[in-house]
């Protein structure tokens, strides 16, 4: 095979039947199973896990880094002037605003109800930029509300759509610059919905909800609302791998892209329960180290890598760690 016979998904086929002992036309058993089988592999190298007998470690790899970071733009509240008010009526899933500002859209924004808001919630699910109606998910319980105050807040907000695991932290350029990711159920005891919390966001959680095409989109929920923004906070995440068609290239580097291959060769070889799996699974694995070695010495090429770093403390003669000996360390 050429020099570079690994540059795209197609290549990379061929060559795993070829390791498998499959012939390369398209007639063969196992000639469009090949290419699903190196996107299980693609995938498996991200989320970690089984393949086949081997299990692999979950790694972040720099080659699965989105080039651009994440960015999301946090909304003001709405209204927290009370300059426009709303009513609220018995068992309707119509809400009425006495003006609506011009061009603005609350869809998706929950409304905190000056009167009886702990109770319930209403989350705007269709508004119309403008309009002074819109739809709340579930008609209003409470006995109708005429003229009330009330504030909007969008704390919901979609995560790119290749998202698939942060690897830093949520970063903003104000206080407290900073935004801690952190389990949902923490997230709610500590800054619960049913009070309106304004300000920059302290802290956020991943959840999910549901498009209207009934797949699922990541969401980031934050525990505060600006009322001074809008803040545009940033991130660098993980992307997951797209589907790899023939013409398509994976991310990974064409040094190591052949450890694609050599995976869907093994679980070709698992699927006829050919003796041969052991030893094509072995170059998988092998392809996989060293891989991961290139990983590791990227980490090595950071001056402080492998250094043990003492936290300085407060004072500024603060000492060194020692050992027991009197040695310092690092």
């Amino acid at each position: 095979m050429a020099a570079n016979a690994f540059t795209t998904a197609g290549d990379l086929r061929l060559d795993a039947l070829w390791m498998a002992g499959e012939p390369a036309g398209s007639t063969g058993a196992f000639f469009e199973r090949a290419l699903d089988l190196i996107n299980v592999v693609y995938t498996s190298l991200l989320a970690g896990g089984a393949l086949g007998a081997i299990t692999i470690p979950k790694v972040d790899w720099w080659w699965a880094r989105s080039a651009r970071p994440g960015q999301i733009t946090i909304l003001d509240a709405f209204n927290d002037d009370s300059a426009i008010t709303a009513t609220f009526t018995l068992d309707s899933t119509t809400v009425t605003y006495s003006s609506m500002t011009t061009g603005l859209s609350i869809d998706e924004y929950r409304l905190v109800v000056s009167s009886g808001s702990a109770d319930q919630l209403p989350y705007v699910t269709a508004h119309t930029a403008s309009a002074t109606t819109s739809t709340i998910s579930l008609a209003w319980k409470k006995a109708t509300l005429a003229t009330t105050a009330f504030v909007g807040m969008k704390s919901n907000y979609d995560l790119p759509t290749d998202w698939y695991k942060f690897s830093s932290s949520i970063r903003m350029t104000r206080t407290p610059y900073e935004i801690p990711i952190v389990d949902i159920r923490d997230l709610e005891k500590a800054y619960p919905r049913h009070r309106l919390w304004l300000g920059a966001p302290e802290a956020c959680a991943v959840q999910a909800a549901t498009s209207a095409a009934g797949y699922t989109i990541p969401q980031l929920h934050f525990s505060h609302v600006p009322t001074d923004g809008p803040i545009v906070v940033e991130f660098e995440y993980l992307f997951k791998p797209t589907v790899l068609t023939t013409s398509l290239e994976p991310t990974i580097p064409l040094q190591h892209r052949r450890v694609l291959a050599l995976g869907a060769a093994y679980l070709m070889l698992i699927d006829k329960n050919d003796a041969r799996q052991a030893q094509v699974g072995g170059m998988f694995r092998d392809a996989w180290d060293a891989m991961a070695m290139d990983e590791v010495q990227l980490g090595a090429n950071n001056d402080q890598y492998g250094r043990l770093i003492v936290f300085p403390g407060s004072s500024t003669y603060a000492q060194p760690l020692r050992t027991a000996s009197g040695q310092i360390i690092g």
